[in-house]
């Protein structure tokens, strides 16, 4: 995205009247870089009916619920993301596919911490006393993934990188 900062802002589709999203990708990757800030990527979106190409609109996956003078409002479920609980910032987006809509395109960058945000982790399988003969990976930490579920959470037009152009 940083490298090709351009597409993102121009192509992105909105309802209500044009938003500046220039500059968002480099500020992002600015801020990321100079504080080092851990931030886990999350593309891939809720399992559905691949039999049938209008069934990801029926999906619960994150979707756009309303586009305000403040951002955008955001319900549903994204899956999976590595290391979701020691993270700063989720990398939201969508890797395409037949069906998406154009309420399920968002790539922004949205603090964990964010009101709303709620991580579904599995239970860790990290056991530092196991015995690394029998269990190697498991002596050696866990990466801890997830889903996330955002209920009505607000995400500032300073944080939204791509909108509404599967």
């Amino acid at each position: 995205q940083v490298d090709d900062q351009e597409p993102w802002a121009e192509n992105s589709r909105f309802k209500n009247g044009h938003r500046d999203l220039s500059g968002n990708i480099q500020r992002h990757w600015d801020e990321v870089t100079a504080k080092d800030l851990a931030v886990s990527p999350m593309f891939v979106d809720v399992q559905y009916d691949r039999g049938r190409d209008d069934a990801m609109a029926e999906t619960p996956m994150l979707s756009i619920i309303e586009e305000n003078d403040e951002g955008i409002v955001v319900r549903g479920w994204k899956a999976i993301g590595t290391s979701i609980p020691f993270v700063n910032n989720l990398l939201i987006g969508n890797l395409w596919r037949p069906g998406q809509t154009a309420e399920q395109t968002i790539y922004a960058m949205v603090p964990l911490a964010t009101p709303g945000v709620s991580v579904v982790a599995r239970e860790s399988r990290a056991t530092p006393d196991a015995d690394p003969y029998d269990r190697p990976l498991a002596t050696l930490g866990d990466e801890l993934d997830g889903m996330v579920y955002f209920d009505n959470v607000l995400i500032p037009w300073a944080q939204v990188q791509h909108i509404g152009n599967p």
